[in-house]
């Protein structure tokens, strides 16, 4: 079944509701849409809080030790494309849900405070990344300050 016919079923399941189970069925996708923007927004708190860092193999460390936290954030983004509400999504509004933008824009603004709170990150949680970088000097090929 391509994506035409799928969404053509799905419109004529929506239209063979009574009227007011549509409307409900409008509200839960725009209900979805609200808690989709939602998750967005708090994935995106790795990079606003913690930064990327710009110096290659040493990663901004969360205070729970998580190197990785942004490109985990970004692949629990990615479950987005999957979503089981897309083809109701479609049907109900007629549009295909926002696409899931980069992390960073090579370049831009959001690149450039993301790297400035790295290093503030590095500065104000110094004992923080020095702990990692003991615990971890081969996964980053890197060595603490002074070690």
């Amino acid at each position: 079944m391509d994506l035409a016919e799928g969404r053509d079923e799905v419109v004529d399941v929506l239209l063979a509701q009574p009227r007011v189970h549509l409307r409900v069925q409008q509200q839960l996708v725009v209900l979805h849409q609200h808690v989709r923007t939602w998750r967005d927004n708090h994935i995106q708190l790795p990079k606003t809080h913690l930064g990327v860092s710009n110096i290659e193999g040493q990663p901004t460390v969360s205070l729970s030790g998580s190197d990785s936290a942004l490109d985990i954030a970004h692949e629990l983004r990615k479950s987005h494309v999957a979503d089981p509400i897309i083809p109701l999504y479609r049907a109900m509004l007629g549009t295909e849900p926002p696409a899931l933008h980069e992390t960073l824009t090579p370049g831009g603004f959001d690149e450039h405070m993301a790297h400035s709170t790295a290093r503030a990150v590095f500065e104000v949680y110094e004992d923080v990344q020095e702990r990692f970088y003991r615990r971890c000097p081969f996964k980053h090929g890197t060595t603490p300050k002074g070690g």
